[in-house]
């Protein structure tokens, strides 16, 4: 199996502001992306512990357990923040308000767990997918937690309590010359259109063509202007059935050299401006935060904040 794992940021954002993270574990041969939700507290550090623990360590059906586990690695981060920020004399209330009245973190989560040869199992909650191909590049499977369009409302994880739909599992093979692609909504949506249309080829053949990440930035560059895709953050990974059992990854983006790379590129903000918001991309102090209903935690600032 050959793996090729892609990542960016939202346009006119850095990679310190991203919400997606992707995690590849070469041993268990299992691979998972999750999208941090925009309208949330610290969706980014969610994103990150959900997708790192099912790549190394697998989800059961429901994921009660391991959601439950995982909840509290979140809050500590969040918590220890917060101590550093009041210990600087930064404005917190607004983050405290949030904790005290349960308001947490939401993310999507897909995954995929190879066993014996080129058998799969796959796990998929929200609008983050799992896209099947054959060997002569056309989508056979299209795996979601949701029917219908693409909307405001995906099913997520939540990290305080609660959270939205059930996952979608299924057990498959991926034949020889075959290749999944694990996708966040961006990307979801604009190849479940051309699907539907019965277009998706060249589409598909173009992100199969990708080899480098420059190569990554500058096609969803072109798509965002040329095929009105999404603003967003946006990932993806490829998993190719060589023949190999093994997984063998050839590219993988790290997020942390992206945005160690940008801080050295990037000029620092002044000390006004930094004391003005939030760092790590939460809710800004002199905003107001969003109620999160399980059933109506939305992307409306951002249509594409997923």
């Amino acid at each position: 199996m050959i793996v090729r794992g892609f990542i960016t940021h939202k346009e006119a954002e850095q990679y310190s502001d991203c919400q997606d993270f992707f995690s590849i574990n070469v041993e268990r041969k299992s691979v998972a992306v999750s999208d941090g939700m925009s309208q949330s507290i610290f969706p980014q550090w969610w994103a990150e512990l959900l997708a790192n623990a099912y790549a190394n360590e697998g989800f059961k059906a429901t994921a009660v357990d391991e959601i439950k586990n995982l909840r509290p690695q979140w809050m500590k981060r969040v918590s220890d923040f917060l101590e550093t920020e009041q210990e600087k004399g930064k404005p917190t209330w607004m983050l405290e308000n949030c904790l005290a009245e349960r308001r947490g973190a939401g993310a999507t989560l897909c995954g995929v767990e190879f066993g014996k040869e080129a058998a799969y199992s796959s796990y998929v909650l929200g609008d983050s997918c799992i896209v099947k191909v054959d060997a002569n590049n056309n989508i056979t499977d299209f795996i979601r937690s949701q029917e219908g369009d693409f909307g405001n409302h995906p099913d997520y994880f939540d990290s305080m309590e609660g959270g939205k739909g059930e996952p979608k599992i299924k057990d498959d093979v991926l034949e020889a010359g075959g290749k999944l692609l694990l996708v966040t909504d961006a990307l979801s949506e604009i190849l479940y259109q051309k699907h539907a249309e019965g277009e998706e080829q060249p589409y598909v053949e173009v992100l199969l063509s990708i080899q480098s990440h420059q190569a990554f930035i500058e096609l969803v560059g072109k798509w965002r202007k040329e095929e009105k895709m999404h603003n967003d953050d946006t990932t993806l990974v490829i998993i190719e059935n060589d023949g190999a059992p093994e997984f063998k990854v050839c590219h993988e983006d790290d997020l942390s050299d992206l945005i160690a790379q940008e801080s050295v590129e990037v000029v620092k903000p002044t000390e006004e401006a930094s004391s003005t918001h939030e760092v790590e991309g939460h809710v800004a102090e002199d905003e107001s935060p969003v109620e999160r209903d399980p059933d109506k935690v939305t992307r409306e600032d951002n249509p594409a904040s997923l």
